[in-house]
């Protein structure tokens, strides 16, 4: 599997996607106002890939090897934050409804599923539950 290399622009870390979670992200596109997120490893931000191609597994295969090359592109993988950081909302919990969570932010409103949650409040927060401590 392909791994690439990024940094990321809100905490400045270095960061690794697999191939898979960009995959996924193109997946989702149509649900995120065509947007394809990727989240920061370290900092839990939600990130845009802006440069993503969408016309076909060829063009996205090939748009992976450019980024995958150190050579070509030694700063990586480009991305932008989502939203501002500053907006950004720590999941306060979850609801589980037949095995599926749902997000309730830091101000306690209504739980939300993992991507709806990520496009609100610009954190991912499966990621930043298991950061916390949390299972």
């Amino acid at each position: 599997m392909t791994e690439l290399n990024s940094i990321c622009p809100v905490c400045d870390k270095d960061i690794k996607f697999m191939d898979g979670s960009i995959r996924r992200a193109l997946m989702h596109k149509a649900k995120t106002a065509g947007k394809a997120l990727v989240s920061c490893p370290n900092c839990c931000h939600v990130l845009v890939l802006n440069t993503i191609p969408t016309t076909g597994d060829a063009d996205l295969e090939e748009w992976i090897a450019k980024y995958d090359s150190k050579k070509d592109n030694p700063n990586g993988l480009p991305c932008i934050p989502l939203l501002d950081p500053m907006d950004a909302k720590m999941p306060n919990g979850f609801v589980e409804h037949l095995n599926v969570r749902f997000w309730t932010p830091g101000d306690d409103t209504k739980a939300i599923p993992a991507l709806d949650y990520m496009i609100k409040y610009g954190v991912d927060p499966v990621l930043a539950w298991a950061m916390m401590g949390h299972k």
